[in-house]
């Protein structure tokens, strides 16, 4: 009898667990259906010029699609496990969400009379800008949050990373088509063509951006540049994390994987400022770009231009209204504004690492002051290696980088497209002629105009690029430090590799032997490729085109929309396996072998 009962019992509870298992599976479906029908009618109502009926129907389907996700997150939130839940990112986003929530129902059963009169600032709640964008946060999180299930599954890191740009770049083409997107209508290959160079934060344009899209177009240019240079699957975990309770060890791998974050327990901690500081610094160069462009731009709104040039800089995307970058009429000679570029371009391209090296340095100085000031402490306290190896190697070769470009740049072009310059003028010109080909592709000069020797510095600078984890491409600064050293140490008769007290690991020197022989060959495939399209242009110049694309740079000297089709598909490709990583795309497609156990008897190969 005993038995039975234990029996009973027991099935009681596993058909009760799988009645839970069923209803969540059928809850997140339910949202994740809500969550894409709801950003389809908002990108068709934003895109196409449609009747006030079909408006007020939509704002019926928008309603009913708040209530699912008020429902959904009632349900959630008396959730067992929701209540065991001791993350605290959980209740201050379910307690956001809730008086949002309880605002807009208000709003929408409250008559529009009453609204007016009683509650004004229940207006923005109904408002349809505010009803997008708070339904496009609902609806991104909520996909964000489903994409945790698809990284437990045993796939490469490098294809969901490489398939998650391949993804956003024809999302954003069909964006880019849409009718109230452009002005006259662009092809699919130069819708394809913008959105990869605006994914892959490269900067090259077939079409000019400024007069082919409307302001919706370039909205969605921008968003595509923002979320190329933070990285789709950061955007998507930082998103989703807020919506998951617990995340499980594979998942954590993988977001680690994603933000280069070894410490599981950090992830989060990552993610927020990678985030944070990304608009921080973005929302800084905004204001400094704003008043160095107040009155001198004409009828173009200083406050569009500033945080548009500000999100292109700091991802080193090198989109920019006008036609001819920074080389326009309006602002040719705004030197405040291209050293404000500059800077940008240089926090943006130095890499997420070092900046939180030194927020790190800086906290530690200013925690260390204060508690000597407030005589907490009687002196300074050290930290061991605040600043690490390859902060100091970024930081060293950057700036090596930057003042071999400077005075090159200078010395070339200071009687050609320089001269007539004043002092400062010569300096800030070749400062952004030595910053923007670190993967950024604003212009303050005439590209076309440039010598032979200016142009084989602006390559080798293009294909040397910036920092790793950063928002720019090319073979890394590290890379190229790494080989210069070991080319070094090699003359030196020295096996191993050390630096500052450190041996650098084999797997480092194989991976930047890759990354070199891989940006060599695939910038001789495409050349050649774009040659037999283009047999009329000078060899040099499509070198340089394809250099640029590889490295996600954006310059051009001034051939780009004159190609045909077949050599926009080359650069389009180029400039997806820059963005991507040639190593990390190949990679992706071959099986990781195990490290074997044994060793076989060592011989010499004569290579030189």
């Amino acid at each position: 009898m005993k038995r039975r009962f234990k029996t009973a019992f027991w099935r009681r509870i596993e058909l009760l667990a799988r009645l839970k298992k069923n209803v969540d599976k059928l809850v997140s479906t339910v949202l994740a259906l809500t969550s894409i029908f709801s950003i389809a009618l908002i990108v068709y109502e934003v895109g196409f010029d449609l009747s006030d009926e079909f408006y007020a129907e939509a704002s019926r389907f928008y309603f009913v699609a708040l209530l699912i996700f008020f429902v959904s997150f009632l349900f959630r939130s008396f959730k067992q496990e929701f209540r065991e839940a001791r993350e605290t990112r959980h209740y201050y986003v379910w307690g956001f969400f809730a008086v949002i929530f309880f605002l807009l129902l208000i709003a929408y059963i409250k008559p529009d009379e009453y609204i007016r009169t009683k509650a004004p600032l229940l207006a923005v709640f109904k408002s349809q800008v505010f009803t997008y964008v708070f339904l496009l946060v609902l609806s991104v999180m909520e996909l964000s949050r489903s994409t945790f299930g698809f990284l437990k599954k045993e796939i490469n890191t490098s294809l969901i990373f490489a398939f998650s740009f391949f993804f956003i770049i024809f999302v954003g083409a069909g964006l880019l088509m849409l009718p109230n997107s452009t002005t006259h209508g662009i092809t699919f290959v130069d819708a394809l063509f913008t959105s990869t160079s605006a994914v892959c934060v490269t900067g090259l344009v077939a079409v000019d951006t400024g007069t082919a899209f409307t302001t919706l177009g370039q909205f969605f240019i921008i968003m595509l540049i923002q979320i190329g240079g933070i990285g789709v699957m950061t955007l998507t975990s930082f998103f989703g994390i807020f919506l998951v309770n617990k995340l499980s060890f594979k998942n954590q791998i993988n977001m680690g994987d994603f933000i280069s974050e070894e410490n599981l327990g950090e992830i989060f901690r990552t993610l927020m400022k990678i985030v944070l500081v990304t608009f921080i610094i973005e929302a800084i160069g905004a204001v400094f770009i704003y008043f160095s462009v107040k009155d001198t731009i004409g009828d173009v709104s200083e406050v569009y231009y500033a945080i548009f040039h500000s999100i292109s800089a700091f991802c080193n995307a090198g989109f920019s209204f006008f036609g001819d970058s920074l080389y326009d009429a309006r602002v040719r000679y705004n030197y405040s504004l291209h050293t404000y570029i500059s800077l940008l371009i240089i926090f943006g391209g130095i890499g997420y690492p070092i900046l939180f090296n030194y927020m790190q340095l800086v906290k530690h100085v200013v925690r260390n002051k204060v508690r000597q000031l407030f005589g907490l402490q009687h002196r300074y306290h050290h930290l061991p290696k605040i600043i690490n190896l390859h902060t100091k190697l970024v930081v060293y070769t950057t700036l090596i980088l930057l003042v071999v470009g400077t005075v090159f740049f200078a010395i070339f072009e200071y009687n050609n497209t320089l001269k007539g310059l004043p002092w400062y003028g010569v300096l800030a010109e070749s400062f952004l002629g030595s910053v923007t080909p670190r993967t950024a592709g604003f212009n303050s000069v005439n590209m076309g105009q440039i010598l032979p020797q200016t142009i084989l510095l602006t390559m080798f600078l293009m294909w040397v690029g910036a920092s790793p984890v950063s928002t720019g491409g090319g073979i890394k600064t590290t890379t190229f430090a790494i080989a210069v050293l070991n080319v070094w140490n090699t003359m030196r008769g020295r096996e191993r590799l050390e630096i500052g007290g450190r041996e650098i690991t084999n797997s480092t020197l194989l991976r930047a032997f890759s990354a070199i022989l891989l940006s060599v060959f695939m910038i001789g495939l495409s050349s050649s490729l774009i040659k037999l399209f283009e047999p009329k242009i000078d060899m040099m110049a499509i070198v340089f085109e394809c250099i640029s694309a590889l490295s996600t740079v954006g310059l051009s000297l001034n051939i780009t929309p004159t190609l045909d089709d077949g050599s926009k598909i080359v650069l389009i490709s180029t400039m997806f396996i820059g963005r991507v990583g040639a190593l990390t795309f190949l990679s992706g497609f071959v099986k990781h072998s195990a490290e074997l156990n044994y060793r076989y008897p060592k011989t010499s190969i004569f290579v030189n």
